[in-house]
């Protein structure tokens, strides 16, 4: 019998010539890469790959269900328990973020125009990117002389929340909350962690768990301080090839989860098929910039009628990118080990040459 142009043997001989070609050049373009693995699902089938090594100087590779530290993308997992959160009438998304914080926050309003629980999940918030807010609390600090994880281990040590609450009480915000381009903030996301925590009266580990985790098997996901010590990561390491501390615990609801490839395509395939109300409530732009726009820490981008949502996330050591491409039915997930300068504007080039060869239409990331 002919095979028809798209019988799942021919989109496999495909998507595997696409994803191997494209890797095969970035990792010969940025060697400090140590290891990468990547999900697509195409036409409804998903593929998964595996690069490099799991640490510098062996031959162990990673799998699909190796679990990198995925920084950034965690918000969005914050985000969409915010929305549930929402669908569970246990608050509504515009309120004011004091509504549910004890004692008096003058200080987070401005002109009498309060910060809204959406502001911490856009960045138009006006809090810091950490809290404490001081200078070690930035990666660029020193020139990176002590790794950030450390120098944030270190502030983080024996922090509590009454302490963040503390720093909280401290800041000044300088421009009414919206109004301005985003601003990145760690801090945000946190709050947004303690308010869910609070009205539901549990751990917002826990309530990851149950809200999220389970339901979407996502059985090999948790948060760092919960995840399992069995060697299942792999190792970090900066431009200069040194490794890095992978305890993300300290950036807590902003970035502490530990994901794999396997577990990262079931995410995204609920993100695309947008069903659920949380979903779809996180999906809904806040900012708006052209056709570049912020949902609930999604970035999207919208032109001539197609549509593609994405995160990515850093971290000393790590890189990490998720999107979906919405018409084309085309969602892709990169981890990887070893990073450089150069690496976050490759990922998402590496990102684009794989969704142009799979369809041409498709949007780029910008």
């Amino acid at each position: 019998m002919r095979l028809s142009a798209h019988t799942p043997d021919i989109d496999h001989e495909r998507v595997d010539g696409i994803v191997r070609m494209a890797s095969g050049q970035f990792l010969v373009s940025h060697p400090r890469t140590v290891g990468m693995s990547i999900g697509v699902v195409y036409r409804g089938t998903a593929y998964r790959y595996n690069f490099g090594a799991v640490a510098r100087g062996t031959h162990l590779s990673a799998t699909s269900d190796t679990r990198y530290p995925i920084a950034s993308i965690t918000k969005t997992f914050t985000a969409a328990l915010l929305a549930q959160a929402v669908v569970d009438k246990k608050l509504e998304i515009g309120d004011d973020v004091r509504k549910y914080l004890d004692g008096s926050y003058a200080n987070l309003s401005y002109k009498g125009h309060a910060i809204r629980l959406f502001d911490l999940l856009d960045h138009r918030s006006g809090l810091p990117f950490f809290l404490p807010d001081v200078p070690e609390a930035q990666p660029d600090y020193n020139g990176n002389a002590v790794p950030f994880l450390t120098r944030l281990a270190a502030l983080r040590r024996n922090y509590s929340q009454s302490d963040f609450y503390r720093d909280l009480h401290k800041m000044r915000i300088g421009a009414i909350p919206g109004s301005e381009p985003p601003h990145y903030s760690n801090a945000g996301a946190e709050l947004a962690g303690l308010v869910l925590a609070k009205v539901y009266s549990t751990s917002f580990d826990r309530l990851l768990e149950k809200t999220i985790l389970v339901p979407l098997g996502m059985r090999s996901t948790c948060m760092a301080s919960e995840c399992p010590h069995d060697g299942g990561s792999p190792l970090g390491y900066d431009q200069n090839g040194r490794q890095l501390p992978d305890d993300t615990t300290p950036l807590g609801p902003a970035g502490a989860l530990k994901s794999t490839v396997n577990d990262l395509l079931k995410y995204m395939r609920w993100q695309h098929d947008d069903r659920g109300p949380a979903a779809r409530l996180s999906h809904v732009p806040r900012v708006v910039l052209g056709d570049y726009a912020v949902g609930l820490n999604w970035q999207m981008w919208t032109t001539n009628g197609k549509h593609l949502i994405w995160q990515s996330g850093n971290v000393p050591g790590f890189g990490s990118l998720c999107l979906d491409e919405n018409e084309s039915g085309i969602e892709l997930v990169v981890l990887m080990n070893g990073i450089d300068d150069a690496t976050t504007d490759g990922k998402e080039a590496l990102a684009n040459e794989i969704l142009r060869r799979l369809d041409p239409r498709s949007i780029p990331l910008p």
